[in-house]
């Protein structure tokens, strides 16, 4: 949650939720503020294809 507003200066948040518990993590997370490091790791990260194994 706290990756999208340090990329755009404009991001609505909808946090699909179904526990209290979610929702206060989601509030959290918008008051974190990421370094620029924190972005690009995070921003790298994004942009990686993990392959899954859907057989097992």
């Amino acid at each position: 949650m706290a990756w999208s507003p340090a990329r755009a200066r404009v991001v609505c948040r909808i946090p699909g939720t179904f526990s209290l518990a979610h929702l206060e993590e989601n509030v959290a997370a918008a008051t974190l503020q990421l370094t620029d490091d924190q972005v690009a790791k995070l921003t790298a990260t994004a942009h990686t294809t993990v392959a899954v194994d859907n057989q097992a």
